[in-house]
């Protein structure tokens, strides 16, 4: 399998890219240089929740990379989305701008990448910034689909609300029912927007649809978040849910060694517990187990 549909596959099916990836490790022969196989069995890792091989992996790609620019600008997104998933944002912040004011060929592509990265660093109006710098004529169709949903999810965040619907509603006439991952993105982002207009239960419907389809295509790190997410909507109805919820989050990040999110998700919970959404025992056991993870 080539290089381009292993990345094809990383974003749409974790698991059959990680098996590909791992597979063309150990093939020469298909004249692939080892640090590109590398860096490629790096995002799949990554993709599939395989945190500290994908740090390895990467590490490993870059002590070969020294002095290929383009490679090197291509190794600091693989960096950066790598510190996202580990909850690092500021870091990831750093690197995926490096790539940007390095200058590329495929500008186009870091500056989504950015726009990215900022969305998850909660920087949503830099993010669409970055985001609409881009030029999305001639996009392979998963950047093209990356753009749309940084976007919407950013002005969702922003609160304008109008704009986050209406390319939300452009976007689900565009991707096709069979696509199951894009749209529980779109479930996910309907449960967003659902969340800021007080619409609660929609929003946890959506949001829980989401959570089941990421689990059920292989994707442990979305299905958190969107987890986390859902703890927060559950918060402000008052379900004392909310906290296994966020538990099942913080377990399972903190299993990926995405340690940062983990710690986020916690301080997040605690904070809402402390405005007394919560018991006494819910808000208890949430600070019991920051103590355990700043340990």
């Amino acid at each position: 399998m080539d290089p381009e549909q292993i990345e094809e596959l990383i974003m749409w099916q974790p698991h059959a890219a990680y098996d590909a990836a791992r597979a063309a490790l150990v093939d020469d022969s298909a004249g692939e240089p080892l640090r590109r196989r590398l860096a490629l069995f790096g995002s799949a890792c990554r993709a599939t929740g395989r945190l500290r091989q994908a740090g390895t992996s990467l590490a490993a790609a870059g002590n070969l990379t020294a002095g290929r620019a383009d490679e090197e600008r291509d190794l600091l997104i693989r960096f950066a989305s790598l510190r996202l998933a580990k909850g690092d944002y500021e870091r990831a912040v750093v690197l995926a701008r490096r790539a940007v004011l390095r200058g590329a060929l495929d500008e186009n592509r870091r500056l989504v990448d950015l726009g990215g990265v900022l969305l998850y660093a909660s920087r949503p109006k830099e993010a669409i910034e970055a985001t609409e710098m881009s030029k999305p004529d001639g996009f392979p169709r998963r950047y093209s689909i990356v753009r749309t949903f940084n976007l919407i999810a950013a002005h969702a965040r922003l609160g304008n609300t109008h704009e986050a619907t209406s390319r939300l509603a452009a976007a689900q006439r565009e991707i096709p029912s069979d696509e199951h991952l894009d749209r529980a993105r779109l479930s996910w982002l309907v449960g967003s927007i659902l969340a800021t207009a007080d619409a609660l239960e929609g929003a946890e419907e959506a949001v829980s649809t989401a959570i089941d389809s990421f689990l059920e295509a292989g994707f442990p790190i979305d299905s958190a978040l969107a987890a986390t997410d859902l703890a927060a909507i559950l918060v402000a109805s008052g379900r004392q849910k909310s906290l296994s919820t966020a538990a099942w989050a913080f377990r399972l990040l903190g299993r990926l060694g995405a340690d940062s999110y983990a710690r986020r998700v916690l301080i997040s919970l605690m904070n809402l517990a402390d405005r007394g959404r919560l018991d006494t025992a819910a808000i208890q056991e949430t600070r019991d187990r920051l103590e355990i993870l700043k340990r």
